[in-house]
């Protein structure tokens, strides 16, 4: 990643936060070493200060968020998960960092926070100057999460943050629906800033597909200033006077258009969606100039990162016998916190109280007796699924709930449904749902209509009511397989792909595949992909047909295990083991022994258990302490949960792969 990439990055960051720290009340950050009281209000509260290195270890767990411009209204919502995190999880948690934008001074404070040896330590990735002491916090022992934005390259265990082209996504249904699904838009932005491009796609791809008669006409800079972007809609305007529309990807575009409508006379006639929850976007959703927002649920971020930490520190979960030998850290890659839809219905719940740290008016218990947490799927011997079961079982235990694992040893969907439904006729306290197939959506959609909390693992069931998708990031995935490849051949060459082809999950690896070799290894040439139908014993005879048009052929890079073990075959009935470079998917037995044996060079493998571990630990927390997102999440209508958790890969080679083993 570039460091001009990086850049803008940070400086899109800076500028959303000004906008949003002009409009709205300013607010300070807790103490340093204590949270903020009802009798002394956030808004007077003093800044934090870093600790002293000397400072004695408290009797808890400490767990750290340092950041900069520590005053901002918009970290108010991180401060507020962190807090609540420390209740939640009995843990003592401290927000610290300099009151302006200071580099150096957030270094200087990371670098005191890690000398006191905390548990853990969450940090806002404002700019690679911090990579440096994040990574020695890591070799150290401390773990650390980044959020908000990512510090590319370093050794942090997991990013946190909103998914940008999803909210991209999210606001152009919006902003369509409001139009009639017809008609004339224009996209306000900062152009060139790398979290609000996504954004932008996101809008282009959601028209794309599902809006073909919505027509955006034009992109406006606005440099995040609201009065660029006021000006820049009013020129639109005048070559456009039948602008059905407008979709901004940052606060400052919102509140500009929203200007802009007021003084032509066009509020309420002119559809706007904006985004963020800044008081000022608050107040023009309010009298109807802006029709909606896409708000990030920033509380989360911090919640989750804390979570997280706590749970490796106190009791990890077991993705293989050994973790620690193994060389397998048991966290996910990354956490998509979601979005949240402001309109004029709970527009009001969006703006801060007057104390956000007082949560006494939340109740945190404690598992009930009997309380069940339930996961549905098919194939249920199948040796894949035992890690779904282990991370289910371990997070029952941690919790002190019980755990049952359920569904057909078949591919039976009918079955599996029939299942789903008798467990939710049971009512438990949350399901677990492998999205096998779109059959399983009524179903998923009747539960949360119930009332019941439920997450999709492993795979998607789309467009289904489900909370949170818990799963591999299937195209990271790919593009580590990528860099595998690239490695082992040297850089250049002919491979070839295997896969099966049409299969939603192995196409998103796939195209890692082809992005990390076209942006970051262009000597290599896949010449060939090639359809095993997930039969090693087609994906043997697929390759030495490969290999006989393309003798120089160096390597193979396998999307899943079936692959691999066909691509080892094959290896091996040509004498070319050792010689062919073969990057395989998975861990299942086969694999492993190619692996041992020298015939697989490499196997990218996924962190099934923490699917169900971090599945029912999310579900519980809602249960049981619920995230404040705003003031009163139900009246705001929010349920405090994550879009999506990538649980991420790790890599056998013949070092670790005997841990691997069940």
């Amino acid at each position: 990643m570039s460091q001009k990439f990086l850049k803008t990055l940070i400086i899109s960051l800076i500028f959303g936060i000004l906008v949003i720290s002009l409009a709205a009340c300013g607010v300070a950050t807790a103490p340093a070493a204590e949270q903020p009281t009802a009798e002394e209000p956030a808004a007077e509260a003093p800044a934090a200060e870093a600790p002293a290195a000397d400072e004695p270890a408290a009797e808890r767990q400490a767990y750290y968020e340092v950041n900069a411009l520590t005053n901002l209204p918009y970290f108010i919502d991180h401060q507020v998960g962190l807090y609540f995190a420390g209740e939640a999880l009995d843990v003592d948690t401290t927000h610290v960092g300099p009151v302006e934008y200071d580099m150096t001074a957030m270094v200087n404070t990371m670098e005191q926070t890690v000398a006191t040896d905390p548990q853990g330590i969450n940090i806002v990735g404002f700019d690679p100057a911090l990579k440096p002491s994040i990574d020695a916090a890591v070799a150290q022992g401390v773990p650390v999460v980044t959020l908000d934005a990512e510090v590319y390259g370093s050794d942090r265990m997991t990013f946190l943050g909103t998914g940008n082209y999803n909210a991209g996504r999210v606001g152009g249904a919006l902003l369509a629906d409001l139009i009639g699904g017809e008609g004339k838009v224009v996209l306000i932005t900062k152009v060139g800033q790398s979290n609000l491009e996504e954004r932008i796609q996101g809008y282009k791809d959601e028209f794309a597909e599902n809006w073909p008669d919505v027509e955006m006409i034009q992109i406006i800079d606005d440099q995040s200033d609201s009065a660029k972007a006021a000006d820049g809609l009013k020129a639109v305007l005048q070559r456009e006077p039948d602008l059905a529309g407008v979709g901004c990807v940052e606060a400052a575009g919102g509140v500009g258009a929203a200007t802009a409508a007021k003084e032509l006379g066009l509020e309420g006639e002119l559809k706007i969606v904006s985004m963020d929850r800044d008081d000022g976007t608050l107040q023009f959703i309010q009298d109807g100039t802006i029709q909606a927002s896409v708000a990030q649920q920033s509380a989360l971020m911090t919640f989750i990162g804390t979570m997280l930490m706590e749970g490796l520190q106190n009791n990890p979960v077991p993705i293989v016998t050994d973790n620690e030998t193994a060389g397998v850290l048991p966290m996910p890659e990354s956490v998509d916190t979601g979005v949240v839809v402001i309109d004029a219905d709970n527009a009001e719940f969006f703006y801060h109280s007057e104390d956000p740290y007082d949560f006494s008016g939340i109740e945190i218990t404690g598992p009930e007796e009997g309380e069940t947490y339930v996961e549905v799927l098919a194939v249920i011997n199948l040796p894949y699924f035992i890690d779904h079961r282990l991370g289910l079982e371990f997070a029952g235990e941690e919790l002190g709930v019980e755990t049952k694992f359920v569904g057909p040893v078949d591919f039976d969907m009918t079955a599996m449904v029939n299942t789903l439904e008798q467990v939710i006729a049971e009512e438990p306290a949350g399901i677990l749902v492998v999205g096998f197939d779109p059959a399983l959506k009524p179903s998923i959609n009747k539960a949360a209509e119930a009332g019941i909390p439920i997450v999709t693992l492993d795979a998607e069931v789309y467009g289904s009511d489900r909370l949170t998708f818990l799963g591999t990031g299937n195209y990271n995935a790919g593009r580590v397989g990528g860099e595998l490849l690239c490695d082992k051949i040297g850089g250049s060459g002919e491979v070839a792909i295997l896969t099966k082809v049409g299969q939603s999950n192995l196409e998103e690896r796939i195209q890692g595949y082809q992005d990390y070799m076209a942006e970051e290894c262009p000597d290599v040439e896949i010449v060939q992909i090639i359809d095993d139908n997930s039969d090693s014993a087609k994906a043997a005879e697929g390759l030495k047909a490969v290999l006989q048009r393309n003798p120089e052929l160096k390597g193979v890079g396998c999307v899943e295990a079936a692959g691999g073990v066909g691509a080892a075959t094959a290896a091996k009935e040509l004498g070319i083991e050792g010689e062919f470079v073969i990057i395989s998917m998975d861990r299942d037995d086969g694999t492993l022994k190619f692996i041992e044996d020298g015939t697989i060079q490499a196997s990218v493998a996924q962190k099934t258990a923490l699917m169900s571990y971090l599945g029912t630990k999310l579900m519980y927390y809602l249960n049981h302490a619920p995230v404040p997102i705003v003031p009163d999440n139900e009246a705001a209508n929010i349920v405090p949960m994550p879009e999506s958790v990538d649980t991420g890969v790790i890599i056998i080679d013949q070092s670790n792969a005997g841990f691997f083993y069940h």
